[in-house]
């Protein structure tokens, strides 16, 4: 029997469980997308520019993500209370935020320069891993290590 009561097919394979994101479960996915590459940058900006000046400029940050995660929560809040997300468990993706606050042109260029800012992201990326991985393998030469970073 399956878990609705209706029988099963013969070799059938058991349906896969539910998953449901737990607070703990999205707080290490958002400390790796934090985290991330920048892990490797900061110490060397700590040398070049001082502790004290490094420390403010890390609160500032903090302060400005802060910010942004109260209203990002707030806006969906509000979106929930509308109706938005009624149909998916009360998920509201980041293409239906930004459709219900922008108007529909601004909403097209605002998904055109996230997508451009990703791509410079990327790019960039690419760059720092091929500065950094290239001196350490010699025989590589960097569009090795570029296709390697894109496989």
């Amino acid at each position: 029997m399956s878990r609705n009561g209706a029988a099963a097919w013969p070799g059938a394979l058991p349906a896969p469980p539910q998953r449901r994101s737990s607070a703990a479960m999205a707080t290490i996915c958002l400390f790796k997308a934090v985290v991330g590459t920048g892990v490797f940058a900061y110490p060397p900006a700590v040398r070049e520019a001082g502790w004290g000046l490094c420390t403010a400029v890390a609160l500032f940050f903090f302060g400005i993500n802060l910010y942004t995660m109260v209203v990002l929560n707030l806006a969906i809040v509000a979106l929930r209370e509308q109706g938005l997300g009624a149909g998916s468990d009360g998920r509201v993706e980041y293409h239906q935020l930004s459709a219900a606050v922008l108007h529909r042109g601004v909403n097209s260029v605002f998904v055109g320069v996230v997508v451009v800012a990703q791509l410079g992201t990327l790019a960039s990326m690419t760059v720092f891993v091929v500065d950094q991985i290239t001196p350490m393998v010699p025989v590589a030469s960097s569009w090795h290590v570029a296709v390697g970073m894109a496989l």
